[in-house]
């Protein structure tokens, strides 16, 4: 279960997540998990559809569907993300999706 990952604390040089954060409950759960297991300044990379798609449009028509079949509520991670001691470098609101590609910095 990624909310609980079998791994010792800084095992990893970098995590990578794509279309996975939308998915699960309590994403930010996995995202605290994510930060435990990646080494100091490690990177931890996200792109996921966000909670709140904006106006309909073709792209949004196609992330609704994807959301539909795969039950995607969406996720708003930054604010959490900001609750941790990483630095952000990227940060792209792409109105239907978020990336996030965030260093440990503790």
């Amino acid at each position: 279960m990624v909310q609980s990952l079998p791994f010792t604390d800084e095992t990893f040089d970098a995590v990578f997540c794509t279309c996975g954060m939308d998915t699960i409950d309590r994403p930010e759960i996995a995202f605290s998990e994510a930060v435990r297991v990646v080494k100091k300044n490690g990177t931890i990379s996200l792109l996921h559809l966000r909670h709140d798609k904006g106006p309909l449009d073709v792209c949004n028509f196609l992330s609704r569907f994807y959301a539909w079949v795969w039950r995607a509520e969406g996720a708003d991670l930054l604010p959490h993300v900001q609750q941790h001691k990483v630095e952000i470098p990227v940060y792209k609101n792409l109105h239907i999706a978020e990336a996030i590609i965030a260093r440990k910095t503790g």
